[in-house]
């Protein structure tokens, strides 16, 4: 057996495992001027001109494009709009106290929900995405929407606190066989993202929460062990995704709310495949290496940042 090498490791073939149908909306190459020049607009990282670049190279319109291969041009860019703004969320409080990244995600949310601009860059993007939202969304699906966006920003913020001391029928949507479709697609798109992300978390101290980390920690195993055990479970998941599907397609709330439910996993569908292929051609994670990193799936490690110590 040869030595593990402790400088790299190789991520799971996610690509081979999901065998899921990947598509890209035509209106990309349109949403990558529109939406950057949208982003570019807003005083975000004013001293800071590396993130305003590693917005840029992340190229969020085509993982966009991929997870909505069917969107028209409105829909299509405010979902683009929305993506780069959640970049610049996440950026900013990754460095921010519990208290800032709670002010930050009061700005953000409250952009969306209809309330007044507070002045901040965070609050004009989403006061901006949240009217073309509000204006496009049913009634329940906006709630929705709304109630899962602040389940997100509130694990952001709890992160940072953490970092500080160390239109479906609700019939539908309430089917525990639909829960665990959802959920199961959230764990994929999680996993790939997490290992996709993990060289980068890691070298800049902000990995405690990946979850190859917590593999590692939970199954005492070293990185190349616990990447094979993500493999194996996101295979295991994988199956259970389809055969949720398979019974939850197979059942009858009529013509028309059974092709909505369709749609739906077909937007599910369209993330777990547009993410994998997202991740290595955008160069948010890799970098100059993603090519070598999509071919063979070792990434090297980045030695870690010095933080300094006043």
């Amino acid at each position: 057996m040869a030595t593990p090498n402790r400088n790299q490791f190789r991520l799971p073939d996610f690509q081979a495992i999901s065998k899921l149908p990947l598509l890209l909306n035509p209106l990309y190459n349109l949403m990558r001027v529109e939406s950057t020049m949208w982003i570019d607009s807003f005083a975000h990282f004013p001293t800071e001109p590396h993130k305003r670049a590693a917005l840029a190279s992340a190229d969020f319109e085509r993982l966009a494009a991929y997870t909505y291969p069917t969107a028209a041009h409105p829909e299509l860019r405010t979902i683009c709009d929305l993506t780069n703004c959640i970049f610049v969320f996440d950026e900013m409080t990754d460095k921010q106290t519990f208290d800032e990244a709670q002010h930050t995600a009061v700005s953000y949310l409250g952009g969306l929900a209809g309330e007044a601009c507070d002045g901040s860059v965070i609050s004009q993007m989403t006061c901006d995405i949240g009217e073309r939202l509000r204006a496009r969304f049913g009634p329940n699906a906006f709630r929705r929407f709304i109630e899962h966006t602040e389940q997100y920003v509130n694990e952001v913020v709890r992160e940072a606190g953490l970092r500080e001391r160390g239109e479906v029928l609700d019939e539908i949507v309430r089917d525990p066989v639909f829960v665990r479709v959802c959920d199961t697609a959230d764990d994929l798109i999680s996993w790939t993202n997490d290992a996709h992300s993990y060289d980068m978390e890691q070298a800049k101290g902000l990995s405690a929460a990946n979850i190859l980390t917590v593999i590692m920690n939970a199954k005492q195993l070293p990185l190349q062990a616990a990447a094979d055990y993500l493999a194996a479970e996101y295979t295991a998941s994988m199956a259970h995704f389809m055969t949720d599907k398979a019974e939850l397609v197979g059942r009858s709330y009529g013509k028309a709310n059974n092709a909505n439910l369709l749609l739906y996993i077909s937007g599910l569908e369209a993330w777990i495949s547009g993410v994998i292929e997202w991740d290595f051609l955008s160069k948010r994670y890799f970098g100059e290496r993603n090519e070598e990193v999509a071919e063979t799936l070792i990434v090297p490690l980045t030695i870690p940042q010095l933080k300094a110590h006043l």
